[in-house]
């Protein structure tokens, strides 16, 4: 029997976790503020609306445009920025690991996805790449945080998929004089619903210039729609039937491992 009632709250654990995060809010996109050079022509996202549905697992997107110049290039999907705090780990008493305080962010985007053609290093010098916010060095110094621990919080994101940085995303071709774009970006399950703009720069001599921005919007769907709408609209029902899909499931749980407990006897 305790067995039984262990199974059921890890299953109605596992449960109220992944509609916590079906039910997040929605990002807001953030435009292309850099100086603009020649626009890039054609540019285009596919797909350029993902259903999130109660099953859904991420989606791979497929950026493509005509460069105005065969140039090292980078494609940037990045969140709204908003004030973060992590715990700080430490030695207690030289023997202990615990929380030993707050490290607190201003500025930390809620999404970072990177691709570039290049190693960001080879396209500008580091005061370019932090005026343009491109890098995990740029983001770190405009966090308004403590520096040091900012590695701890991209590894963090990175872990949930919310951060990436690649320098073997962006793919270019030249046919009959003109540079084809060419870019995958992944996009985690944890990607909160919402309208994303998708950013391609381009590097002119060592300064960045924006080509172009689109947007691909991440929509709920289906059942996930319809709990994040009774979360929001009727709490009570939504806590009621959490907590009889739980049990639900936890029983059944407990009926499956229960007849191959017995078995094994």
């Amino acid at each position: 029997m305790r067995s039984t009632f262990l199974r059921c709250l890890a299953v109605g654990a596992a449960i109220l976790t992944f509609a916590a995060g079906a039910l997040a809010e929605p990002s807001a996109d953030t435009p292309c503020d850099l100086a603009g050079g020649a626009p890039a022509k054609n540019l285009s996202v596919e797909p350029a609306h993902v259903p999130i549905g109660l099953f859904y697992g991420g989606a791979d997107l497929h950026v493509s445009a005509e460069l105005p110049a065969d140039m090292p290039t980078v494609v940037l999907i990045r969140g709204e920025s908003a004030p973060l705090s992590v715990k700080k780990k430490g030695k207690v008493w030289g023997v202990l690991w615990m929380n030993v305080g707050e490290a607190a962010y201003e500025h930390v985007p809620a999404v970072y996805i990177l691709a570039s053609s290049a190693p960001l290093k080879d396209l500008a010098d580091e005061k370019t790449l932090d005026r343009a916010g491109l890098g995990y060095q740029a983001l770190a110094r405009a966090s308004g945080g403590d520096q040091a621990l900012f590695g701890e919080v991209v590894k963090l994101e990175e872990r949930d998929g919310l951060f990436s940085v690649r320098d073997d995303g962006v793919t270019k071709r030249s046919d009959a004089g003109v540079t084809h774009l060419e870019a995958s970006l992944p996009i985690s399950a944890r990607v909160p619903a919402g309208k994303y703009a998708v950013q391609v720069v381009g590097f002119e001599n060592g300064t960045p210039r924006c080509l172009g921005s689109t947007t691909v919007t991440l929509e709920q769907t289906g059942l996930a729609r319809s709990l994040r709408t009774i979360a929001y609209d009727h709490g009570l029902l939504y806590g009621i039937l959490a907590v009889v899909v739980a049990l639900l499931a936890g029983l059944a749980t407990g009926l499956v491992f229960g007849k191959g407990a017995s078995k094994g006897h």
